[in-house]
């Protein structure tokens, strides 16, 4: 058997058999040879880049091409996929000497049955027949304009279908076999041609790179290690769900400041309990509310984090409690406590908080975590009501249909929450997963019917249905007003939403012969996603600070609604030389980036970024791409679709900041600089950026 290269996945596996059949050694030294590097190296392959490439593929020590491996499933996000490999080449033609081939291989893009292909240009797309025909195809798992930027970015785009029986069976492949098609593709992709066109591109790059490195002492970049956005939103809980227990008024300061004081790694739960406003507590509310966020999954996955960990310790024959809050609250504690005697500061967080108050949701979930009793009446409800029901699609759509309103009697005597938290609790009676359960089967149910699901859907999107109908939002609120394509009244339409969830509801359950879940574990799943849905929102703990900061000299989109800032703002919306590429060819703008802040002297652009769990990676990527494209101006010449014509110049914007919230090492900022950023810093930074800003006018 061969020795599988473990740091590549499937699809890589399928490339390197077939650059072996066509001559290629690895990892030789001379004559035809390529590289399949680790993914986790001590030092990039390519000199002078950040990102570890799929494949090289050499002469000797000449690059002669790079391919880049791709798999995407998530239209709504494709764009963060597009920009990191777009970087990736981005970087490389930057630092190398050489013109090289870039090879974008596409994985699961064309329908399951077709053949693979080659495209090096958007017109040889197959026509979408269900698009009106105008428009070519757009890959599975991506939407239309960024399927045009990508073969348009790229000098070969080689795309495979869904299910390429060849992926699965590589595992297994011996040495010299390899897929006769994939080899078949690969040879005519690696003799095409480096597309002229896009070689303007990369020298303004190198100059904007050159540029930078002159200006920016890399030496004293230092890491960064912060968790505003989602340590404020363990803050906002807690001190929310603490005053709903109370049933009074706490002081916002002094319940920061007493946490900031004992959130050490461990601190005796005791004493916090003694000190205000903890001391309002009741014990029986106090063993509750400490007891409920020790159960509170914050993240969940392969390393799930609690909200806090108790546990009790045995010391000289008594019995201590402690209590250890996790790193993300603890940081933000620690940030917060050194900002609150800071003018005007905890006004900022108030502000925020009032804000965030007004959100969908979040007064339905605080009183649901504040009290126990109402979230059991809730589940025995759906229970009674829905498990005799369960072979029964038609009376399921029926009563989801029914109970979707806030004004359903039967569900306004148990709770007249905003979001629909029967539909939540259906999927947990059921044991299902929504992803894999509901939205593979959302599309063909609805369309059963006739009707497109894309000429309905919020934004066009499948995938907004159940989330939108989970929120209790109105199905049909994001519909275009006087749109030629829906064919359905806005009433066909919910049935017909509801039809589809119920059908895709009870034949995903009848196919995975479910049991219903047990009440206690129903509860505790729906508990710990209200909470979960609180830390993971929209309220941005660092926005705090930068409006705190820079709120009086910038106009920030999550403050600001005036009349003036809105049209101040739209300076924000940037568009890449890819959108008006897309715009221009096939009336598809697409990879727009829309940054948060303008200051009011119209000299800065202020880009807010929190990451966490290890993606800042791929934000540096993503982050590093936008901020390239940004300035680059595309001409098409009198006619876009000849492509020869094309050509690209350096285009002034305005000075960009990025705000960074996470865990950035220095190397990374080192990346956004050389990217054109021309300041990087986190909130500790912020009074630097502030000066930078006044000193402009």
């Amino acid at each position: 058997m061969a020795v599988q290269d473990r740091t590549g996945n499937k699809y890589e596996q399928l490339l390197a058999h077939s650059i072996q059949a066509l001559g290629y050694e690895k990892d030789a030294e001379s004559g035809l040879n390529y590289l399949h590097p680790s993914k986790r190296p001590k030092e990039v392959v390519i000199d002078g880049t950040y990102i570890q490439p799929d494949l090289v593929v050499k002469n000797s020590r000449t690059v002669e091409a790079v391919i880049y491996v791709t798999h995407w499933s998530k239209s709504r996000n494709c764009a963060f996929k597009y920009w990191r490999t777009w970087e990736e080449q981005a970087q490389q033609r930057v630092v190398l000497e050489e013109s090289f081939i870039s090879i974008n291989s596409i994985f699961e893009a064309l329908p399951e049955g077709t053949e693979a292909q080659i495209f090096t240009k958007t017109d040889q797309l197959p026509i979408d027949t269900k698009r009106d025909g105008e428009w070519p195809i757009a890959f599975r798992g991506w939407y239309p304009g960024t399927t045009y930027a990508l073969i348009e970015s790229f000098d070969v785009t080689i795309a495979f279908p869904v299910g390429y029986q060849p992926v699965k069976e590589v595992v297994n492949y011996a040495i010299g076999q390899h897929d006769e098609i994939t080899t078949k593709l690969l040879k005519t992709s690696l003799s095409a041609e480096v597309k002229p066109w896009l070689d303007g591109q990369w020298c303004i790059l190198k100059e904007i790179k050159s540029l930078i490195g002159g200006l920016v002492n890399f030496e004293n970049l230092q890491n960064t290690e912060s968790r505003y956005r989602i340590g404020l939103l363990h803050v906002y809980l807690f001190y929310r769900l603490f005053s709903k227990l109370v049933a009074k008024d706490v002081s916002l300061e002094k319940f920061v400041k007493t946490l900031a004081e004992n959130a050490k790694f461990e601190s005796d739960l005791t004493k916090l309990t003694k000190k205000e406003p903890f001391s309002f507590l009741t014990e029986e509310q106090s063993d509750y509310f400490f007891d409920l966020l020790a159960s509170i999954y914050v993240r969940s996955g392969k390393n799930p984090i609690m909200f806090c960990e108790i546990k009790d310790i045995e010391l000289r024959g008594k019995t201590l409690t402690k209590i250890e809050f996790n790193k993300d609250l603890r940081l933000c504690l620690k940030d917060l406590g050194e900002h609150l005697d800071q003018d005007g500061f905890v006004n900022a967080m108030i502000s925020a908080f009032n804000r965030y108050d007004k959100l969908n949701g979040v007064e339905d979930a605080l009183l649901d975590l504040a009290n126990p009793e109402l979230v059991k009446k809730k589940e025995q409800f759906v229970r009674n009501k829905f498990e005799p029901l369960l072979k029964n699609p038609n009376k399921i759509a029926e009563l989801l249909e029914q109970f979707a309103s806030v004004e359903s009697d039967d569900r306004v005597e148990i709770a007249p929450d905003s979001q629909n938290w029967i539909l939540e609790m259906l999927i947990y009676l059921t044991k299902l997963n929504p992803a894999e359960d509901i939205y593979v089967r959302l599309t063909s149910e609805f369309e059963k019917s006739g009707h497109s699901v894309w000429n309905h859907a919020p934004y066009s999107d499948y995938a907004k249905i159940l989330p939108i109908a989970l929120q209790g939002i109105d199905l049909c609120a994001h519909w275009k007003p006087n749109s030629k394509k829906i064919t359905l009244t806005e009433p066909e339409y919910k049935t017909l939403v509801w039809k589809a969830i119920a059908n895709s509801i009870c034949n995903a359950f009848e196919e995975r012969e479910n049991n219903f879940e047990e009440s206690a574990l129903i509860i505790k799943r729906y508990q710990e996603v209200k909470a979960r849905r609180i830390i993971s929102s929209d309220l941005n703990g660092f926005e705090i600070l930068i409006e705190h900061f820079l709120g009086d000299i910038c106009y920030l989109s999550f403050v600001d609604d005036s009349d003036e800032a809105k049209e101040a703002l739209k300076a924000r919306i940037r568009p890449t030389w890819q959108t008006e590429v897309t715009k221009s060819l096939w009336n598809v703008p697409a990879l727009e980036t829309w940054l948060e802040g303008v200051s009011k002297n119209g000299e800065w652009l202020i880009k807010v970024q929190s990451a966490q769990d290890g993606n800042e990676g791929h934000k540096t990527k993503e982050l590093a791409g936008r901020s390239r494209a940004m300035q680059l101006e595309w001409n098409s010449g009198k006619d876009a679709l000849d492509r020869k014509a094309w050509s690209f110049k350096r285009i002034e914007i305005p000075k960009t900041a990025l705000v960074l919230d996470g865990d950035w090492s220095s190397l990374k900022k080192k990346n956004l600089y050389e990217a054109g950023w021309d300041w990087v810093g986190d909130v500790s930074q912020l009074s630097e950026l502030r000066t930078l800003i006044k000193k402009s006018d």
